[in-house]
């Protein structure tokens, strides 16, 4: 008789062996079709100088001077982890493809250097969803485990760029993924108690997104919820020990830093500026932006709140363990959504993608874990699924357009910059803020525009960007300074004098994104620079920018 029920039981083990197997690799197909877009958008490199240096190039030039002894200039968002990330991949790509010393080769062939730190996120990106779907998988079973790799593809078009781009979002992104992926146990209508070495990794995990970017306080939230009260002090020590190792080389950029900080939470406008404060319709004009890259991304998430909450409420054991990951979410959610009251960009959402994803693959999973037949909860996975694709399907070709219309831009602003470039070469130009060429990528890598003490731009970075562009100029549109990198390789702002010797030497002027970008006295007619005023002729179009030369400088005004 025992024979018999071991047979049996070898025979049901062996003919549901395939079956799992079939249900893994359903899992990991929307993390497939990420890849393919990935190595398909790798295939078709946009340059970096032409489609945002702000901050691609300041994060590339400012990972090379860190992890060579330096101290960048770039320190707001901190982004200091990042740009730890993206010197030690900087220095690996050196050994294999470098000529020269590190610093010249950085800089002679940047884009070599950006697309190999691409490549890197890119696969730490595509790994963290492995990570997710294997973790969940086993965890939670399939149907969670797809409705959220499927959420995550329809999420593309804001998580775009953070796939493999210079900005600190990418490993927001994926340091956001792979916490979900650590935290599935605690999310289960019964968790587990977490061990001591996950609660540290989680917290490792959790500080290297917060130097990436402050954004990342949502999720460091949601784990304190998860977490049980008791395992806190481990988790917030390994965060603050984390967060202090990543951030000493910088210490002497601290005070601008925390200027930086308590500027954004004390002053209303973006980044910290002045102006009047809307709260409401920054918040309403923020998420429409957003709704116009996330299609559906209001209903879908109100939807999923409130089925949340009625499936938390038909839950049979309805305490505060059970329903603290739900809270946990929802807050995060809340959190991220809320920023928008401080006119973020749709960058700055990017964690909204993985936590309604989270949200979602939560919901079906306790739906499945109500008193329900076993068709009823096949029924909510297929039905879950099904609306899941849907989403995904849609977040690909809307991704798709989106693309395709990026690329064309890109093929424009790159024959401009030929423009700008021929101009540049007859004489002495400066270049300001968004207008996108090799030599003002370098040039804003080299200085952070928004800097609150130029004298201290003492990047390694700044004499190889000398010795490829000896005569560069950068116009700072701020403080109507035009800023050189001189013989001591120090970022420095010319005096009205020095500006009327080049005149003297000949044609000279500046080239912007646009005419706002000029500041005219309305009475004289003059442009407006700091210690002086200069009359001109223009603006002159040059592609999609406009040039000013100057005719005459006056000092003292």
């Amino acid at each position: 008789m025992t024979d018999v029920a071991s047979s049996v039981t070898e025979r049901a083990t062996s003919e549901s062996r395939p079956r799992r197997l079939l249900e893994r690799a359903v899992v990991f197909v929307p993390v497939l079709v990420q890849a393919l877009i990935v190595i398909r958008e790798f295939s078709q490199w946009k340059p970096v100088w032409a489609w945002y240096a702000d901050p691609g190039y300041q994060n590339l030039l400012a990972g090379a001077s860190l992890i060579s002894g330096g101290s960048p200039a770039l320190v707001y968002h901190p982004g200091t982890s990042f740009q730890w990330f993206t010197g030690i991949v900087e220095r690996l790509a050196f050994v294999f493809v470098g000529d020269g010393s590190f610093f010249t080769s950085v800089v002679g062939d940047p884009e070599s250097y950006t697309l190999a730190v691409g490549v890197v996120v890119a696969v730490i990106f595509i790994g963290s969803l492995s990570f997710a779907a294997w973790r969940m998988v086993n965890l939670v079973g399939v149907w969670p485990s797809l409705v959220f790799q499927l959420l995550i593809l329809w999420g593309l078009p804001v998580i775009a760029n953070a796939r493999y781009q210079l900005w600190p979002e990418s490993l927001v992104l994926s340091c956001a993924v792979i916490v979900i992926a650590i935290l599935v146990p605690l999310l289960l209508p019964r968790p587990s108690s977490p061990s001591l070495r996950l609660v540290i990794t989680l917290g490792v995990v959790c500080a290297l997104g917060l130097t990436a970017k402050i954004l990342f306080v949502p999720i460091i939230l949601m784990c304190l919820v998860v977490l049980p009260v008791r395992r806190w002090i481990a988790y917030l020590s390994a965060v603050v020990v984390t967060t202090l190792v990543v951030l000493l080389p910088i210490h002497d950029r601290w005070p601008d830093m925390w200027q930086w900080f308590a500027n954004i939470f004390t002053k209303p406008g973006r980044h910290g500026g002045a102006g009047d404060w809307s709260p409401i319709h920054n918040f309403v004009e923020g998420n429409l932006a957003l709704a116009g890259y996330y299609r559906w991304s209001v209903p879908v998430a109100v939807s999923l709140v409130v089925a949340t909450a009625v499936v938390a409420f038909l839950q049979a054991r309805r305490d505060s363990i059970s329903v603290r990951p739900t809270v946990a979410v929802i807050l995060a959610v809340t959190l991220v959504v809320a920023v928008t009251a401080k006119q973020s960009e749709v960058r700055d959402l990017v964690l909204v993608v993985p936590l309604l994803a989270l949200l979602a693959a939560h919901l079906v999973q306790r739906g499945q874990s109500l008193p329900i037949p076993p068709r009823a909860s096949l029924a909510v996975g297929v039905a879950a699924t099904t609306v899941a694709s849907f989403l995904a399907l849609h977040g690909i070709v809307h991704h798709a357009n989106f693309d395709k219309e990026e690329q064309r831009s890109i093929a424009s602003i790159v024959d401009d910059a030929r423009l700008v470039d021929s101009l540049v070469a007859t004489g002495s130009w400066a270049q300001g803020y968004n207008v996108w060429t090799v030599q003002n990528a370098l040039m804003f890598g080299s200085n952070d525009a928004l800097m609150l003490r130029l004298e201290t731009a003492d990047d390694l970075i700044n004499a190889e960007v000398r010795q490829k562009y000896p005569n560069a100029l950068y116009f700072d549109l701020w403080s109507r300074t035009f800023q050189t990198i001189d013989e001591a390789s120090k970022l420095r702002v010319l005096a009205c004098g020095e500006l009327q010797d080049r005149l003297a030497r000949g044609p000279f002027g500046i080239v912007v994104e646009s005419a706002g970008h000029v500041l005219v006295d309305p009475e004289s007619g003059e442009m407006v620079l700091a210690g002086g005023s200069a009359t001109f002729d223009g603006p002159t179009p040059v592609g999609r920018y406009f040039s000013y030369r100057l005719t005459n400088i006056s000092c003292g005004q």
